[in-house]
Parts: C-alpha cells; sequence; structure tokens
C-alpha cells in the first residue's frame, strides 16, 4: 500500500530500542523507607493523610496503605533512584498514577483536586 508517492509497511522491520531499562520497578530498601516515612511523618506525600490511619471514601471507612511512588514515573526513568521515592497511600498513588509533573506542587495540586 502506498502513500502520497511513497511505500507504506504494514509491519516495522529492523527496529529496536535504543536505550534499555536499567532493571524492574522496585521499592526503595529498608532503612530508606524508615528514613523517608520520618521525614514525612508518616504522611502521604500528597494529601499528608496519616498513613495506616482510616478515611471515607464513597460511603465506606478504608485503612490507608503505604504505597512507595515513583515521584518521576518508572516509565520515564527506566530505573529506582531511591531520591525518587515518595510514601503515598494507596488512593493518591492510583490517582497519579504514571503522570509526569515538573514540580512536585504541581503533583499534589492535581491529586488532591481529584481525591475530594
Amino acid at each position: 500500500m502506498a502513500c502520497c508517492g511513497s511505500q507504506s509497511f504494514d509491519a516495522a522491520e529492523g527496529f529496536r530500542m535504543e536505550s534499555r531499562s536499567h532493571g524492574r520497578r522496585q521499592q526503595p530498601g529498608r532503612l530508606f523507607g524508615i528514613k523517608q516515612l520520618e521525614r514525612q511523618d508518616h504522611r502521604c506525600f500528597y494529601c499528608r493523610v496519616h498513613l495506616a490511619s482510616y478515611t471515607f471514601r464513597r460511603g465506606r471507612a478504608i485503612k490507608l496503605k503505604l504505597n512507595w511512588d515513583h515521584r518521576v514515573p518508572f516509565l520515564y526513568l527506566q530505573s529506582n533512584p531511591k531520591e525518587n521515592f515518595v510514601a503515598a497511600c494507596h488512593i493518591c498513588n492510583a490517582i497519579k498514577g504514571s503522570r509526569f509533573f515538573v514540580t512536585a506542587k504541581g503533583a499534589i495540586d492535581y491529586v488532591v483536586a481529584r481525591r475530594e
């Protein structure tokens, strides 16, 4: 099949990944995790609610679970530098997903606006 005077292909051939991943998505080390939780006062980086506490969501009480979030998503970095991890509740982590934000404030504003 041709378009605009040039040949097109149905299947890509000869393409290869230019950069390789530095591994798989991981969690921070235990010692760093403990220190990070202390720095954050055991609160979610985004909503500031105390982790392991209960919150109401859609009329139900839910115990917040700790999730380690990559501030810059793993999808972009393909690595796990410890400085990129923040402690987040499972609700905020799901809201943020793999979205990239230029600033931490931008991420916090986005998540908090959608959490309520």
